[in-house]
């Protein structure tokens, strides 16, 4: 048997090199704005929008799109890294103060209720 070793790769792409063979370049899975949309349980138009260039321009953080000519594509390992900080944005930005208040976040306080 051979052994692989992870080497230095570029983000989104992963590489195996076998010992005995030339490296292996595995790319990242694309979706389509249709696809998106389903694993996204978001209708097909908002993906449309966050792809345009007036989003791209008013968004600090744009859905992270590649762009194939006219189409449009997502690797779904950037967009689940954008949700991420998304949501992370969201509680911070919150005008009540979830995220800052620890409120609903498991931790004792304001807004949490305790049965100890």
């Amino acid at each position: 048997m051979s052994a692989k070793k992870k080497i230095e790769q570029p983000p989104g792409v992963m590489l195996a090199v076998e010992t005995s063979q030339r490296p292996v370049v595995v790319a990242p899975i694309l979706l389509t704005p249709k696809e998106l949309a389903a694993r996204l349980n978001v209708p097909e138009t908002w993906i449309r929008e966050k792809t345009r260039k007036r989003a791209r321009l008013r968004d600090k953080d744009a859905l992270p799109t590649i762009r194939l000519g006219k189409y449009c594509r997502f690797d779904w390992e950037a967009v689940a890294a954008w949700l991420g900080r998304q949501s992370s944005d969201c509680l911070m930005n919150h005008p009540t103060g979830i995220a800052k208040r620890g409120v609903g976040l498991g931790v004792k306080g304001e807004g949490v209720s305790s049965t100890n």
